[in-house]
């Protein structure tokens, strides 16, 4: 069992809608119900009748909604208060950060904060597959720094715009291609109306957002 299912319940019962639901706790649609369906095999008991628009809750699933809602209250301010506790007592800060950074960028700027700042105590987030579960992190408080890339081009930092933020450095993404006998791209980006076979990224990354708006780049993956 898991604290997010209970979220997730708590979510989908508010508002009446998967696709609602799934929007608010920044996931997908697809993820959100398989979640709620391993909280109601966790439980034994159907929890939302899924057959009527709006969808409503089971029997079951009103009985659970107040249970539901007093545990992670309790659960959420024991969590916050054990923090505050254990952050003034060691200072312990929390980073999240997508998978390409935590290993090209992190080590090496985090070691350089420790000899300038003497910052003692530091906690990486478990690993996030998607760039929305990394924002859901920093939305529920479950980290203090998020690093990411950031674009224009990318709809979803938009969701960061409440935050403090600061430019750490640039990089320049190239698209390389495979030459043809003269040494010319076999492939060159614009100059035809053909789809380009391209090397893609996981459909929910960061890069997958920023190239879907790209589209002398929509070919077919590779």
């Amino acid at each position: 069992m898991e604290l997010k299912w209970f979220e997730d319940f708590l979510s989908v019962s508010r508002c009446y809608s998967f696709t609602r639901a799934a929007d608010e706790r920044h996931i997908t649609q697809s993820a959100l119900s398989h979640r709620i369906r391993q909280l109601e095999e966790w439980l034994g008991v159907p929890l939302f009748n899924r057959n009527t628009y709006p969808i409503t809750l089971t029997p079951e699933g009103q009985t659970f909604l107040s249970t539901a809602s007093e545990t992670l209250f309790a659960l959420t301010h024991m969590r916050n208060d054990l923090h505050q506790r254990y952050q003034k007592r060691t200072s312990v800060l929390r980073f999240t950060m997508l998978n390409t950074l935590s290993l090209t960028f992190f080590p090496e700027w985090i070691n350089q904060v420790n000899r300038s700042n003497h910052t003692r105590f530091i906690r990486l987030c478990d690993q996030k597959s998607t760039f929305v579960e990394h924002i859901s992190l920093l939305h529920s408080g479950e980290t203090d720094f998020l690093l990411t890339y950031a674009h224009d081009s990318v709809a979803l930092i938009q969701q960061l715009a409440p935050y403090p933020m600061l430019s750490l450095g640039q990089e320049r993404a190239i698209a390389v291609c495979r030459p043809d006998s003269e040494g010319k791209p076999l492939y060159p980006i614009g100059q035809s109306a053909d789809p380009i076979p391209w090397l893609s990224y996981g459909q929910n990354s960061f890069f997958a957002h920023a190239l879907a708006r790209r589209p002398e780049l929509l070919g077919y993956d590779a």
